[in-house]
Formats: structure tokens, C-alpha cells, sequence
């Protein structure tokens, strides 16, 4: 009993000790509130109340929280403005909606976020400094990575979500972009009666070979273990169709093909040690993601499998700092859970600043509303409308048929860029303004055109198009070069086009 109390006894005084201590390993929310004082901050424009990094679901429900309650906001898109929602066609567990495009639910959002006077950047976070309060957060233009800027938060919302996990096989790194990819929504339409695999086993499995059997001739669904771990009832349905194969205790061991372009893959049977190969034209990798935390190893505490730690809430293990949606979550990954995280964090982000002295009236008031954008007014703003006398004129002009495309390409005099985009693609939104900033540049020396594969798919297809956006130069008829994907500079444009004209 006597070694018990002295036990007892010693616990409690080393307790003491580490609050003494602030040791913030063990006690990591509980800071000192008198060290946080905002009435002592000299606010400029490059200092904000609330900084959200994230422009997916989660961070602009958080910015509309701050924004409603008089807090100046700056949201951070990052490379893809609406987040992996943005890359669904057909939503049908949002509240509220029976169906809709994911690209549809997060315009709404971003024009409720605008319209409450939310700051809205493309801009991706480079580098994060939690050593001194305000917090200095290092963002760069996604059109231009060497526009960089510092700006100071008194409070930060991470939304940054996660990222998809590759197979590290021969083969996925050089046919990325020409029949390897991870989104079946962006990239499935160019795969039409032609035959394609997706590679896993959980829900996103499911979800990528449920919308491609309603495109492809032949599906095959690659599973490392011996059965499905997915719990999306939809799989029931997929195991009927006559297009859809599983095939169990399989390891992708190479994928192959010719020029650019794959042609087929090769697949070890666990059970019997043998290889196989199977023609292919597409392969959709849905194995899983890992959390978009590199840039906070050392700033914040990570779990094991390197998601953000929370230790009330959403709040991290660093004072009016909150992480949110995927970057925290390895079990749900939800648009609708991370709404919720967004609203949370704000609230808590609001209360932090309150306890800290902010108060409205001592800084710049927030931005004026916005007008309300749709769907239809951003496709406007970076789909110009065709001269009829010129492609040259320092626009951008998106085709309208076959037969545009091919009489230019046929009469042109001068080298054609062709932005091959979709409405619902991420990243082509996000390379629009630099697409049209280079339209501008090279007036009268260079025609820039876009075309939607959804419009003229066939026109794609005919150009070797596996995924979007992708950019070709043409000089005289014939194609030159080309880039694939998104965040490329100015500058790596430049040098292409200047190799043409």
C-alpha cells in the first residue's frame, strides 16, 4: 500500500513538473492564453485573422464560417481548386442532392465563400513556420512558382487533404498521363470499347470500375487479397456484369506498351507463382492515398501513417492552428465529414481569436462582397468565343467542331497550341488563367485554341489524348511537342513556343 502512494505520489509531482515545463509533446493544448494577443499585432495587408490552406470542400466551408463572423479570410486553393469532388460526375450523398456533379456542389460553395467576401488565391502553401505567433505561412502561385509571398496568420485551417499511392512498378512512371492514371471520372471517356483494369480492392475500387463498365468494353478489377475489403453495396451489381472480371491474389508486376501509349500488363498469380500478360489499354490505379503533410513533419505531431494529429476537436497540437478532412481522416474521407471538420475548426478558430483580444474593429474590414459565381460565368471567363477572322488575337478560343480544328490546323500560318481540357478537371481550371496570360503574350504570333474531350472525344483519341489537361504545339500541320498535366510555368511553355516561332 505504501509503495503505491509513493508511486502515486511521484506520478503527480512529475505531472506538475511537465505543465510547469509546458512540455508540449505531453501537453500540447494547454498554452498559456496570455502569450497570444492580437491587440498588440500590427495588421497589414499581408496579415490575416484566418488563413484556411485548402480550397476542397472542407476549406471553403470553413472560410464561410470565418467570413460570417466579420473574421478577414484568405483561402488557399492549391493545385486543385474544389478538391477531389471536382472529379466526380454523379454525387449522390450530398445532403440536400439527389444527384449532381461534384463540380457543381463545390461552385456553389466557392460562390458563397466569395460572396462573404472570402479572399480567394491560387496559391500553394511552401512553407510553414509555427515558431513565432503570428504563424508566417510561405505561399507560391500555382500559375507561377517563383511568385512567392509570406503572409502572417493569427489562426490556420489545414485542408490540404491526401494524395493517391502508386504501385512503384516498371512502367507507371513512364506511361503516366498515356493510359496510367488514378481518376477514372477525368480520364475514363478516352477509353471507350477499348479494354482497361483497376488496381484494388476498397471502395475507390469499386467506384472507378463501377463508372468505367459503363464505358469500356472489358474491365478487369486486379485484387491483391483473396476477396474485397470494399463496403460500397454497388460491388454486388458489378460482380453481374458480363464486362466486369475480378481477378484475385494478383500483384501488378509491369506495365508496357508502345510510343506513347499503353498496350499491356503484366500480373503474378500469388497462388500458383505464375506470370501472365493481358492486353491493355488502360490502367486505374485505386489503392489508397497518404496524407498531404510532408511540409509539416517537424511543425506538427503526425501519426504513424503521417496524418495530422488532433488533440481537441480539430485543434492540432499547436495553438489556434486546426486540421481538417483527409489530412486527419484515414477512415471516412467524405466531402459531407469534412464539411463538418471545416465548421468545427472555424468555430474553434473564431473562439481562439477571441480569447486571443481580436476584435473586428481594429483591422481592416472584410473584402466586399463578391458577385455570385456559377458553373456557367467560370467556363465563360476561360472559354472565349472563336473570331471569325483571326485565331491570333490574344485570346484564347475554344473549338466548336471537327471541321474548325482540322481547317485550321490545315490553313494556319502560324504555330497552333491546343489546350486539350474538361469542364470538370481540376488542374484545367486551375491552368486557365495561365493559358490565357500566354494567348496575351504572343499576340499575332501564336493561335491558342481549347477543346473539351467530352465535345470532341474523337479528335482526342486521334491526337493519342490519355489524360487532361494536355497541351500540344503544332507547327505547320504537325505536332512538335507537347506538355501533360497541370502546374507548368510560364516559363516552360515559353520555351517550347519559342522553339517555334
Amino acid at each position: 500500500m505504501n509503495m503505491y502512494y509513493g508511486v502515486r505520489r511521484f506520478v503527480v509531482v512529475c505531472v506538475a513538473l511537465l505543465s510547469i515545463t509546458g512540455c508540449s509533446d505531453f501537453f500540447p493544448s494547454k498554452v498559456h492564453s496570455t502569450s497570444f494577443d492580437a491587440s498588440k499585432i500590427m495588421f497589414d495587408k499581408d496579415t490575416y485573422p484566418a488563413v484556411v490552406l485548402g480550397g476542397g470542400v472542407g476549406g471553403m466551408t470553413a472560410s464561410v464560417y470565418l467570413a460570417m463572423a466579420n473574421i478577414k479570410t484568405l483561402l488557399v486553393q492549391g493545385s486543385m481548386p474544389g478538391g477531389l469532388l471536382t472529379q466526380s460526375l454523379s454525387v449522390r450523398n450530398w445532403p440536400g442532392e439527389i444527384e449532381s456533379p461534384g463540380m457543381a456542389i463545390t461552385d456553389k460553395l466557392l460562390a458563397q465563400a466569395r460572396k462573404q467576401g472570402v479572399e480567394v488565391q491560387a496559391e500553394q502553401v511552401v512553407g510553414f513556420d509555427t515558431s513565432v505567433w503570428p504563424y508566417l505561412i510561405t505561399l507560391a502561385s500555382v500559375e507561377d512558382p517563383a511568385r512567392v509571398r509570406t503572409v502572417k496568420a493569427l489562426t490556420v485551417v489545414i485542408a490540404m487533404g491526401a494524395l493517391s499511392n502508386y504501385l512503384g512498378i516498371p512502367g507507371e512512371k513512364e506511361y503516366w498521363s498515356k493510359g496510367v492514371t488514378n481518376c477514372a471520372v477525368c480520364e475514363g471517356g478516352l477509353y471507350k470499347e477499348k479494354t482497361v483494369c483497376v488496381v484494388g480492392g476498397g471502395n475507390s475500387a469499386i467506384e472507378e470500375a463501377h463508372y468505367l463498365a459503363g464505358i469500356a468494353r472489358k474491365v478487369y478489377v486486379f485484387v491483391r487479397g483473396n476477396s474485397l475489403r470494399a463496403t460500397d453495396n454497388r460491388k454486388d451489381d458489378l460482380m453481374r456484369l458480363s464486362n466486369v472480371e475480378f481477378v484475385y491474389n494478383t500483384t501488378i508486376q509491369n506495365i508496357s506498351g508502345e510510343d506513347s501509349k499503353v498496350t499491356a500488363i503484366t500480373v503474378l498469380d500469388k497462388k500458383t507463382n505464375q506470370e501472365k500478360k493481358y492486353s491493355m489499354d488502360g490502367v486505374f490505379l485505386a489503392i489508397g492515398f497518404r496524407p498531404n503533410t510532408g511540409i509539416f513533419k517537424g511543425k506538427l505531431a503526425l501519426d504513424e501513417a503521417g496524418y495530422i494529429k488532433l488533440v481537441r476537436d480539430q485543434e492540432t497540437t499547436i495553438p489556434g492552428v486546426y486540421a481538417i478532412g483527409d489530412i486527419v481522416d484515414p477512415v471516412y474521407k467524405q466531402a459531407v465529414t469534412a464539411a463538418g471538420d471545416g465548421c468545427r475548426a472555424a468555430l474553434q478558430a473564431h473562439s481562439f481569436l477571441v480569447k486571443s483580444h481580436y476584435g473586428a474593429q481594429s483591422i481592416p474590414a472584410v473584402a466586399t462582397a463578391t458577385k455570385s459565381i456559377t458553373k456557367e460565368m467560370v467556363r465563360k471567363e476561360t472559354q472565349q468565343e472563336s473570331g471569325n477572322d483571326s485565331y491570333v488575337d490574344g485570346k484564347t478560343h475554344e473549338i466548336k467542331s471537327l471541321e474548325e480544328i482540322q481547317n485550321l490546323l490545315k490553313t494556319s500560318t502560324v504555330p497552333v497550341v491546343i489546350d486539350f481540357h474538361a469542364t470538370w478537371c481540376g488542374p484545367c481550371r486551375a491552368m486557365a488563367p495561365l493559358y490565357k496570360k500566354l494567348a496575351e503574350r504572343y499576340k499575332g504570333q501564336v493561335a491558342f485554341v481549347k477543346i473539351n474531350i467530352d465535345d470532341l472525344g474523337g479528335f482526342a483519341t486521334q491526337y493519342r489524348i490519355q489524360g487532361v489537361p494536355t497541351f500540344v504545339f503544332v507547327k505547320e500541320g504537325c505536332e512538335q511537342d507537347r506538355i501533360v498535366g497541370g502546374g507548368n510555368t510560364e516559363k516552360q511553355f515559353a520555351e517550347k513556343i519559342d522553339r517555334l516561332i
